[in-house]
């Protein structure tokens, strides 16, 4: 006759079943649908937009602005890494790299080494792009570098967030201290992916829908980085501050 063991084993099935559940939960929260990563990114690009575009309207024709730019050009060497970022960042482009694949030629065969320096120079003009003392480039080298800033804050925190969810798990100091370094690198890599993206997109629309303009621009911007930061948080998701378990849960299977 076949024994019939206890049913010592529901317990743990019930904590199994709330720890899936809590997995779930995070996975929602952080993830999120496709929409609220597109509003996301429509919500950051018109700030920035927004930004650089006030500051431009507020500087322009200010007689302190000539002031700056005068003071700025004393500075050789800046200026010097000034043109040199602006001549980097404009040598090879993703209009470029849109246009080669449009005419039809093979995309191993294009300059991606190029690419690759072209968009480290283009972050360097981010900086060095205010030695111009025009509004526009201040304007610009505002709005770029806030977002550039808010970007490092969300990485300071979710490392942070590692950090103490490893020291409630009972994690050394030192073990907690490298995940969340490993957290702050892989948020930046991600925004930094999220960005060429967007970048990417805004190539895409202005080479192959010029008719939309500006508009244009900005829409196939908020399109591939809002859908690259959806995918990317999706299987690469941000750390979620933990509860500290509460002891006192009703099991229904007790």
């Amino acid at each position: 006759m076949e024994r019939i063991s206890a049913p010592s084993s529901l317990p743990n099935a019930w904590e199994y079943v709330k720890k899936l559940d809590e997995k779930a939960k995070i996975g929602a929260a952080t993830a999120g649908t496709l929409g609220e990563r597109i509003g996301l990114s429509t919500k950051y690009r018109t700030q920035s937009q927004a930004i650089q575009h006030g500051t431009k309207v507020i500087l322009n024709g200010r007689w302190d602005s000539a002031v700056a730019q005068n003071s700025l050009s004393k500075f050789e060497k800046l200026n010097g890494l000034a043109k040199l970022a602006t001549s980097g960042a404009n040598a090879v482009t993703y209009e470029g790299l849109v246009q080669h694949i449009r005419a039809g030629n093979a995309i191993n065969t294009f300059n991606w080494k190029g690419l690759i320096k072209s968009r480290g120079w283009h972050h360097v003009d981010h900086a060095t792009c205010i030695t111009q003392g025009t509004a526009g480039a201040i304007g610009k080298f505002v709005a770029l570098n806030l977002a550039k800033a808010f970007i490092i804050y969300d990485a300071v925190k979710d490392a942070k967030t590692t950090f103490e969810n490893e020291k409630k798990k009972g994690t050394n100091s030192v073990f907690s201290a490298f995940k969340a370094g490993f957290t702050a690198v892989k948020e930046l890599a991600k925004s930094l992916v999220s960005w060429e993206m967007g970048a990417l997109g805004a190539a895409v629309a202005t080479v192959c829908f010029p008719g939309f303009g500006f508009l244009g621009m900005m829409a196939g911007g908020i399109l591939f980085g809002g859908v690259a930061g959806f995918l990317l948080e999706k299987y690469a998701p941000s750390p979620v501050k933990q509860t500290v378990p509460v002891g006192n849960d009703q099991n229904p299977f007790v």
